[in-house]
């Protein structure tokens, strides 16, 4: 309910917003709709049995995300490193489905906007943790441009301030988030906890 009235709630009164306004707005109307649209795809999506199996709510995003990028001209490679996926998570539950489809949202959203890449890829795979224990990971590398992580880091740019709320967001289900650049393009990965915690911060 919180992320429907943050998100898709606050996309619905930008749209009544643009609708009141005298100039025509028309092609922006139809972008917050479409924008609204997605987001609340998201949200159903994520209410969806999926059985602690990450791997069937990312299949829904693949295919959410290679019509975003087909548009902007940038091919998808999609790669699953391990046999299964990912590792199946008990403590699985909607509200962390939102937070790392969210995460992957922006991710491939900053790819779009700021690296100029022609190529997204999407890495999955299960790695040793610092315990030595299973541990599944997502990667979103681009071949753009890349940037100066340390620069944008706590910088009150829209970077910054992108950057800092996945730093939230991660810490909301006990993924560890790291972002790594260079001029041959930048890698944003989440390594996935043991299991997700019962109840995230703030409820």
């Amino acid at each position: 309910m919180r992320d429907l009235h943050d998100g898709l709630g606050g996309q619905l009164v930008s749209i009544v917003a643009l609708a009141e306004q005298p100039r025509d707005t028309t092609n922006t109307i139809g972008d917050a709709a479409r924008a609204a649209l997605r987001d609340l795809r998201l949200v159903i999506n994520a209410m969806e049995e999926i059985d602690g199996d990450l791997m069937l709510a990312l299949g829904s995003w693949r295919e959410r995300i290679s019509g975003q990028l087909r548009a902007h001209d940038m091919q998808l490679v999609w790669s699953v490193q391990s046999p299964h996926g990912l590792p199946v998570y008990p403590g699985l539950r909607p509200r962390h489905v939102i937070q790392v489809i969210r995460l992957l949202d922006e991710a491939v959203t900053n790819a779009i906007k700021h690296s100029g890449a022609s190529i997204v890829t999407i890495m999955i795979e299960t790695i040793a943790g610092p315990d030595g224990d299973a541990r599944g990971q997502i990667s979103v590398r681009d071949n753009g441009c890349g940037f100066a992580v340390d620069a944008v880091n706590g910088a009150g740019t829209v970077q910054g301030r992108g950057l800092l709320n996945m730093k939230k967001r991660a810490a909301l289900c006990d993924v560890t988030l790291s972002v790594t650049s260079a001029p041959l393009g930048t890698t944003v990965s989440l390594l996935l906890p043991p299991d997700f915690p019962e109840a995230t911060q703030g409820g």
